[in-house]
């Protein structure tokens, strides 16, 4: 896995059932090398339905689960922002994400059945919930301080500070004719950026 990568997904699918059968490799090991590769094509959930079992994709999505959990236990949904690196040797959130949701996608109806598997789907979305989060404010947080800087740039100037106070941004800017330092346009917040 770690000298060719991007191996076909029948491939990755029959590594992964082998540390499911034999337990070496450990599945945790072969599922690492296989989230850290690159993104698997749509063969991969085909793969997943046709080659693992029901207790097999139990043992996955509770490894996936675990991962998803170390990953945002320690943040506030800004650590664990799903492109960034995680600190430690696990996979990102972004491909335990992907990888979760073939998982659940080939096996769902399956998964259901199993009474072990409810509990690992209601965690997986808990140990999500941060990231989720986080993303919403990003986006929150996007037209206001767009709308700033295309207000600074047709008007000549500069946007100074940019301040978050509970779920609404501050903008100041300022003027930038030399000589003039006064707050030209003040604090401005969401509803208040109308062109």
């Amino acid at each position: 896995m770690r000298t060719n990568p991007s191996l076909p997904s029948r491939s990755s699918v029959g590594l992964i059932v082998h540390a499911l059968k034999e337990g070496t490799p450990t599945l945790a090991s072969v599922l690492q090398d296989i989230l850290s590769g690159p993104s698997p094509d749509p063969a991969y959930r085909v793969e997943l339905r046709r080659q693992v079992d029901g207790p097999g994709a139990v043992r996955i999505l509770e490894q996936l689960v675990s991962w998803a959990e170390e990953s945002t236990e320690a943040g506030d949904g800004l650590d664990v922002w799903p492109e960034r690196a995680p600190k430690s040797s696990i996979p990102t959130l972004a491909s335990i994400v992907a990888h979760s949701s073939f998982l659940l996608d080939a096996h769902l109806p399956t998964l259901l059945a199993i009474p072990e598997a409810e509990p690992l789907i209601v965690r997986m979305q808990e140990a999500l919930a941060p990231a989720l989060a986080a993303q919403q404010d990003y986006r929150r947080l996007a037209a206001p301080v767009d709308a700033a800087l295309r207000l600074a740039k047709t008007e000549k100037k500069e946007v100074t500070t940019i301040l978050v106070h509970g779920k609404k941004p501050i903008v100041r800017v300022q003027n930038k004719t030399p000589g003039f330092t006064e707050e030209a346009v003040g604090k401005y917040r969401i509803e208040d950026l109308t062109f």
